[in-house]
C-alpha cells in the first residue's frame, strides 16, 4: 500500500536493548515491535566525532543525532536530523544531581518548546508531555521483565539478596539498556515519533561514562 507507514514509524510500543555479539567491542541499541522484530537501531554507521545514526530493517539511514557544541556543566544540546539530514528539532538537557531529576526541553529547527520530557535517569522514568506539560505524549520506562531475565542468577538470603539484586539491576541497565517506549497518543506526526525516538538513543548515552572519569555523564554519543 502506498500509504503504509514504515515499521519503526507503525509501532506504538517499542522494547529497546542492547544487541550483543561475540567478539565485538560495540554493541548497538536495537529497537523491537511488539512481535519482537528489530525495526530500529541506533548504529554507529562511519560516524565519528559525537553523531550516531538511526537504521531500518533495510539498513537505510532514517535519522542522525549530533551533539552541538561542548558540555557545560550538566546541561547539553543534541541535535535530531531526518534521513535526509533536514533538522527536524533539538533537545536541551538539563541533567539533575545523580541523575535524579532530568528536564529536557523538546525543540523545533528555529528553538522553539514544542514537548518537554521529564524524569531520572537512575530510575530511568521518562514522561514526554506538551509544550505546557498537560498532556502527556508518550513514556519511557524500564522493561522490568527483561531486566529480570537478564538478571538470573545464584540466589542470596535476606538483605544481601535485596541489595544485590538492587545492583545489579541498576548495573543491567546501565550495561543492556532494556527499556519500553508506549506512544500514547496516536495524533502526533511521524517526525514527532522519530524525535522521541532519537531522543531514548541519547537518554540511553547519559548512562555511560564522561570521557573525565566514571559515573553519570554526558562525554558525546559513544556509540
Amino acid at each position: 500500500m502506498p500509504d503504509e507507514k514504515p515499521a519503526y514509524i507503525a509501532a506504538d510500543v517499542y522494547t529497546v536493548s542492547k544487541q550483543f555479539g561475540s567478539g565485538v567491542a560495540y554493541h548497538p541499541l536495537v529497537f523491537k515491535d511488539t512481535s519482537g522484530a528489530i525495526v530500529l537501531t541506533a548504529a554507529q554507521g562511519g560516524f565519528t566525532g559525537g553523531k550516531a545514526a538511526l537504521v531500518d530493517q533495510l539498513g537505510n539511514a532514517v535519522g542522525t543525532i549530533q551533539k552541538k557544541g561542548f558540555q557545560f556543566g550538566n546541561s547539553a544540546t543534541y541535535l535530531f536530523f531526518d534521513g535526509k539530514s533536514n533538522q527536524i528539532g533539538q533537545i536541551k538537557i538539563n541533567a539533575g544531581m545523580m541523575g535524579m531529576g532530568e528536564k529536557v526541553l523538546m525543540q523545533d529547527a528555529s528553538g522553539a518548546t514544542v514537548a518537554m520530557a521529564s524524569g531520572n535517569i537512575a530510575g530511568f522514568n521518562f514522561e514526554v508531555t506538551d509544550a505546557k506539560g498537560q498532556k502527556t505524549l508518550a513514556k519511557i520506562y524500564r522493561d522490568v521483565a527483561k531486566q529480570q531475565d537478564q538478571q538470573q542468577g545464584p540466589g542470596l538470603g535476606g538483605m544481601l539478596a535485596s541489595l544485590a539484586k538492587q545492583a545489579i539491576s541498576t548495573e543491567m541497565s546501565m550495561i543492556s539498556g532494556a527499556y519500553k517506549i508506549e506512544i500514547l497518543e496516536k495524533s502526533i506526526n511521524d517526525m514527532s515519533r522519530l524525535f522521541i525516538l532519537e531522543l531514548v538513543v541519547v537518554l540511553d548515552e547519559m548512562y555511560r561514562p564522561s570521557n573525565q572519569g566514571a559515573g553519570l555523564g554526558m562525554g558525546g554519543l559513544k556509540i
